[in-house]
């Protein structure tokens, strides 16, 4: 038995070598290597993330426009001994008190501010785009 659980041993981890073994690239061709370098160049992703970014935070500044809302509640318990809010005497008991709350803003006028957030974070997203082409010529380029 100690032989059967060397040789199975053995087995597994020749099964675990091969799998963690990189996988080897046949095709060294020019179009081939380029793909790859831009595929997996961080500087490239980055910019990318940057350019995600920039779209979410345009994207936010245009919805900056409308009106919001918000609403709470909340519950209050009071145990033991305590101070009734009606008589102001010591008494012993649980007191349960309840609160809500609503409110709302409206921007009325910015002198055109909101309108301007939107139309820089749109150039941004332009300028990150640039930015990209010119990272993939670089690379292609090197």
């Amino acid at each position: 038995t100690i032989m059967r659980l060397q040789f199975i041993v053995f087995v597994l981890s020749l099964f675990v070598i091969h799998e963690l073994h990189p996988q080897v690239i046949t095709d060294f061709s020019l179009k081939n290597c380029i793909h790859t370098a831009i595929e997996r160049n961080i500087t490239l992703k980055q910019v990318a993330y940057n350019i995600e970014t920039g779209r979410l935070q345009s994207k936010q500044s245009d919805l900056n426009r409308f009106p919001n809302a918000n609403a709470s509640a909340g519950q209050n318990v009071n145990f033991g001994r305590s101070i009734d809010p009606g008589s102001n005497q010591f008494i012993t008991q649980d007191i349960w008190s309840n609160n809500f709350a609503i409110s709302s803003t409206v921007t009325l006028y910015q002198a055109g501010r909101l309108r301007k957030l939107y139309q820089a974070g749109m150039l941004q997203i332009d300028a990150l785009k640039e930015d990209y082409n010119e990272q993939k010529i670089t690379i292609v380029l090197n």
